[in-house]
């Protein structure tokens, strides 16, 4: 599981969760071998907008 920010041009800021998991059928990799077992695969489980730090707060 991480944790990750993500950040736009225009400010605005996410924190994501992503987990790993493995991708579904199980497949050869693109090498043609099947000692890797199936690929790895990214799923977002969350996500959360940031605000801005208040003008207050400095």
């Amino acid at each position: 599981r991480w944790e990750v920010t993500v950040a736009h041009v225009d400010g605005r800021h996410w924190r994501v969760v992503v987990v790993q998991g493995a991708s579904l059928p199980p497949r050869a990799e693109s090498c043609g071998t099947s000692v890797l077992g199936s690929p790895a695969r990214m799923d977002v489980v969350a996500v959360r907008e940031l605000t801005p730090p208040s003008a207050l707060a400095s």
